[in-house]
């Protein structure tokens, strides 16, 4: 027999590739708990803007000082993690002691008097153990600012307009007689502060959904109008009044009933509510859902090469207009109930555009186990070395004419091994996937499939007809970019065998409109199959826990942080405890559009970095035990509600607490 040359050189191509492919796997699957080492090889280029005047005064995950990046050879995770813990340090360092430190304090950040009463919020607060740090706070201000420029009569008669409602009078807290959501919690928890505050009207919003969204024009006048009252204010002089009004003058308020607008495009009353220079202003909404969406073709705003580096900007939908199509809250909101013009409703979220005033949430307040924090005696080490998330595809109501641009399904899809080997393949390659699939001995059916061995199948007569022809993709999320995002699973081409085995992701419930009285969906089933419903202990198993919106913020998010596993959040939500978490301090910021996930995933599921994602879900884990405890929910609605007392009040400009002067 002979060996042409030709047949030579094929032979040695074959044993080249051969050894090739056994070296790349042997480096993503030697052992069962390292990732694939994650080197950075993209360009560092970066797209900063500057925060809406409506953001927060200060925020605690200001962005980085270009000039820190240590250069290409780094990764500019390594530059996030060391400016948080620089941020975190400065933040402690503000801790104050004692009222005298907590009046100063209060005076040089607010440029007012604190309120009445002041001297007594901060004995609860040291009573109960509260970290007095008045930066923490920030939120309670940014709400009520735009407030000093409403009459205080009027902010008394939208009060007592209110739908639903919890009333204090002499001590005591009444509610309004209709059962809805979350009043039961919050009026539990101010139940237990009655004794402590004046009189007030409290009107509560019990819809999911944020109620209250300004325009830009008419929100700046209200913020003139605020920083007048600063002006006027004397923090030389003590306050006049020291106390405050009398029941007779909320009982004498005639009532001020709200308008509310129930149908149209929500992203349409959002972007007016956008500064002007943002680039929401120049998008209307899309009226046809049916092509796939669009992705930032660069670093996304509020980011640092990539990775999101300013917390409020990274959830503001003013500077990513992408936005409107790729979260279900702007394609179509479960239910459409808000208000253009300004009137206080308190929530447990909103939107950075909205003029909700914040509580905290009522989950997190709630003995309901679901949410409620559990023990999580497992130690990083032995954790699974995965990523997980379980949940419904709720996020608003996702139909055959829009689902694919909703982004819990987005979410799904991005670590689906088997969706990101087939657009991969697709994307390189004329030959249909199912007659490569067939070539490797598969059915057509399994192109459609979960194939993770934690996502479990309902009995054969729940499950979708199966399929003969492959259906398109859904084509409802981007592929890699290795110009923005370098992966190493993805240059060895491995990155559906590396997602295969280290994502735990699935949906446990498609929630169909309309509705099938299944799990599934006729239209998206054939994508998904069904995980496993897990409880938050099972959940604790894994080291790497994705918490992202849902109809509007995730109610888990807390148990995670008082976990000991790694948070990694996406979110377009504002929450009570945001100026008290610093990103890549207490958990990992993910951008909304997700194009970063596999990126922060390789980061930390490499063997060298794992004590980094261990050394944040501890943090976050202490740091949630010191200040996000009930006791320190209670000293916030506490102080918040004195704080919007005061603004009730026709004497307000005088009022205040003069200790400590």
């Amino acid at each position: 027999m002979f060996i042409t040359t030709r047949t030579y050189g094929k032979a040695l191509t074959l044993v080249f590739a051969c050894l090739f492919s056994f070296l790349v796997l042997s480096l993503i699957f030697r052992d069962n708990i390292h990732g694939i080492p994650a080197r950075w090889h993209g360009p560092f280029i970066s797209i900063e803007r500057k925060p809406s005047q409506t953001a927060l005064d200060h925020d605690s995950s200001t962005s980085l000082d270009h000039t820190s990046s240590n250069g290409a050879k780094g990764h500019p995770i390594e530059d996030l993690l060391k400016n948080a813990g620089h941020q975190f340090k400065t933040l402690i360092g503000k801790r104050t002691y004692g009222l005298s430190q907590a009046a100063r304090a209060y005076r040089k950040r607010r440029r007012r008097h604190p309120p009445p009463h002041f001297d007594r919020w901060v004995e609860f607060a040291e009573t109960h153990d509260c970290l007095v740090i008045e930066d923490v706070f920030d939120q309670i201000y940014h709400d009520l600012n735009p407030f000093w420029g409403m009459p205080a009569e009027q902010i008394r008669a939208a009060s007592a307009g209110a739908e639903n409602w919890i009333r204090i009078r002499d001590g005591k807290v009444t509610r309004s007689e209709r059962k809805q959501a979350f009043i039961s919690q919050w009026f539990d928890l101010i139940q237990q502060l009655a004794a402590f505050l004046p009189d007030m009207d409290i009107p509560i919003n019990t819809m999911d959904e944020s109620r209250i969204i300004v325009p830009w024009d008419q929100m700046n006048t209200y913020m003139n109008s605020f920083k007048s009252s600063l002006s006027n204010s004397s923090l030389t002089k003590t306050p006049s009044i020291e106390s405050f009004g009398k029941t007779a003058e909320l009982e004498n308020t005639p009532s001020l009933e709200p308008t509310w607008i129930k149908g149209g495009s929500y992203w349409n009353i959002v972007k007016e509510a956008c500064p002007p220079e943002t680039l929401a202003s120049a998008f209307e909404q899309d009226t046809d859902f049916s092509t796939p969406p669009s992705f930032p073709s660069q670093y996304p705003n509020g980011t640092y090469h990539g990775f999101a580096s300013n917390w409020t900007l990274a959830k503001d939908p003013c500077y990513h207009p992408h936005l409107r199509n790729l979260h279900g809250t702007f394609v179509e909101p479960i239910s459409l109930k808000t208000s253009v013009e300004l009137r206080p409703i308190f929530g447990g979220s909103k939107l950075p555009v909205n003029n909700d005033i914040l509580f905290p949430a009522a989950v997190y307040w709630s003995e309901e186990h679901l949410f409620e924090p559990g023990n999580d005696p497992l130690p990083w080490s032995e954790k699974r070395d995965e990523v997980f998330w379980r949940g419904s595809g709720t996020g608003g109501r996702n139909k055959e004419s829009n689902w694919k641009r909703f982004h819990r399904h987005r979410l799904v899809s991005m670590l689906n091994d088997t969706q990101v080997e087939r657009a991969l393949y697709e994307a390189q390659n004329p030959i249909p996937f199912s007659s490569q699939a067939e070539a490797r001995g598969e059915g057509d059916n399994q192109s459609h499939d979960q194939s993770s061995s934690n996502v479990t199948h309902l009995s054969n007569e729940t499950l979708p007809e199966p399929i003969t022809e492959p259906l398109p993709l859904p084509q409802n999320f981007p592929l890699p970019n290795d110009d923005l995002y370098p992966l190493n699973s993805h240059s060895l081409g491995v990155l559906p065998q590396w997602l295969r085995r280290v994502s735990n992701v699935a949906f446990t419930y498609l929630v169909c409109f309309p509705a099938t009285g299944d799990w599934t969906c006729p239209y998206s089933g054939p994508w998904y199959s069904r995980g496993d419903s897990m409880r938050l202990d099972q959940m604790y198993q894994s080291r790497y826990l994705l918490d992202v919106d849902g109809n509007s913020f995730s109610g888990r998010y807390l148990a995670f942080l008082r976990s000991n596993s790694l948070p990694i959040k996406a979110s377009i939500y504002s929450e009570w405890h945001d100026s008290r978490l610093i990103p890549w301090k207490h958990f990992v910021p993910m951008d909304n559009s997700f194009v970063d996930i596999w990126s922060i995933l390789e980061f930390f599921m490499d063997r060298r970095n794992n004590g980094k994602g261990e050394a944040i879900a501890t943090d976050g884990r202490r740091w949630a035990e010191m200040v996000l405890r009930k006791e320190d929910m209670l000293a916030y609605v506490y102080r918040l509600l004195l704080e919007y007392a005061r603004l009730g009040d026709e004497r307000r400009e005088e009022m205040g607490f003069g200790g400590e002067l």
